[in-house]
């Protein structure tokens, strides 16, 4: 098990260090007389990712979970913590700035730049759990997106028949389309289940030719349709049990088959309705 840095406000209580995963810490704190104060708010919501020092500011930097970044006075670490090597290190300390990174922001890891300037107009790139790439500054400016892509493996590629455009599907639950003339990220769905197959629907259903098919790992599919810079859900199914692996669409557009690891078939009939209909799949039956 890891061991991790868990910092608290003077407000609260303390630094503790413990085991990343929650149980087995309390069984070691138990195990080894470890005093901890439970009812301490952490400095953070959620995990912490990243840990490092910054030189410059003489501060103790964390990140992580929450999308936070916040700034620690290693004098008043040092200067106040009591040392008992047979029990804890405990040290009370107030936090001398945060900044803001966004709304579902995992920070997993944040490297300064080398400005030249001013401290106050440092600027850091973050790096984003969910695939992002920022720069962010210590002025407080709103960060400014780098980049975009997936954070793990890509599962699956489909390509319109008739526009410029590809829909990746990742690992990390993103769906993502782009115009793979310009090199450029058109819009962004994620989901809290990795994507496992993808599969662009054909002119029969949609005559707009932009509907996709996405199965997940949890054993939903899902038709969206790429309504200009967003995704929109159309229909969600789960037929089956465990991750699906492979869509595939007949030649005719009219049917549709999943596979999936609970070793089982699904068919579905397609129905040609108009782009607003909800109901684009209909079971038929299912072969194992």
């Amino acid at each position: 098990s890891f061991l991790k840095c868990r910092f608290i406000t003077t407000e609260t209580t303390s630094i503790g260090i413990g085991s990343d995963d929650d149980d087995e810490s309390k069984h070691k704190e138990s195990e080894n007389n470890v005093s901890n104060d439970n009812s301490a708010a952490p400095a953070h919501s959620g995990g912490i990712f990243t840990l490092r020092f910054d030189d410059e500011a003489n501060q103790l930097i964390s990140a992580g979970a929450d999308g936070f970044i916040r700034w620690w006075d290693y004098d008043a670490i040092i200067g106040n913590a009591e040392v008992d090597l047979d029990v804890s290190l405990d040290v009370s300390i107030e936090m001398s700035k945060e900044i803001y990174i966004g709304r579902n922001v995992i920070v997993r890891n944040i490297s300064f730049l080398d400005s030249g300037g001013a401290a106050a107009d440092r600027k850091f790139l973050v790096q984003d759990q969910h695939g992002s790439l920022l720069m962010a500054s210590l002025d407080g400016d709103e960060p400014l997106l780098v980049s975009e892509f997936h954070s793990g493996a890509i599962s699956g590629l489909a390509v319109s028949p008739i526009e410029h455009i590809a829909v990746t599907a990742g690992a990390d639950g993103s769906v993502r389309s782009w115009n793979f003339l310009e090199k450029t990220l058109l819009s962004t769905k994620q989901y809290e289940t990795g994507c496992t197959a993808i599969e662009w629907f054909s002119s029969y259903t949609d005559k707009t030719n932009r509907s996709i098919l996405v199965g997940f790992d949890d054993g939903n599919i899902r038709c969206l349709y790429l309504k200009k810079d967003e995704f929109v859900l159309r229909q969600i199914l789960r037929p089956h049990t465990k991750a699906i692996r492979c869509i595939s669409m007949s030649k005719n557009g009219q049917h549709v088959a999943t596979s999936s690891d609970d070793g089982t078939v699904f068919i579905f009939q397609c129905d040609n309705n108009n782009i607003e209909s909800k109901k684009v799949l209909n079971p038929i039956g299912f072969v194992e």
